[in-house]
């Protein structure tokens, strides 16, 4: 299996959860099948990327449903991400690869 080289980009806002602690929000590379990650950092909220842009828009999403966990802002986050994918030609390649 090939080793593939990782690569992360920071946004910048954070996420802010139903708490009011803000994280650090970065794209990173994933699984080469299914590529990058949205990965709010320091808690374990990550999420496939595509699977995200697939889906229907959202203004929160669920860290741990169980614990009640929330990002307040995830719409504020994915518009910061659309951007990211803009700016980042390695984030819309993976992307594409993972389509495929």
């Amino acid at each position: 299996m090939p080793i593939h080289e990782i690569q992360s980009v920071t946004l910048p806002s954070s996420a802010v959860d139903n708490h009011g602690h803000a994280y650090t929000v970065t794209i990173e590379t994933g699984d080469p099948h299914f590529g990058p990650v949205l990965h709010v950092k320091n808690t374990p909220g990550r999420w496939f990327l595509k699977t995200l842009l697939d889906g229907r828009p959202r203004a929160r999403i669920a860290i741990d449903c169980g614990q009640h966990w929330i990002v307040d802002n995830f719409d504020a986050v994915m518009a910061e991400a659309m951007q990211a994918v803009a700016a980042n030609p390695w984030i819309a390649v993976a992307l594409s690869k993972a389509a495929a």
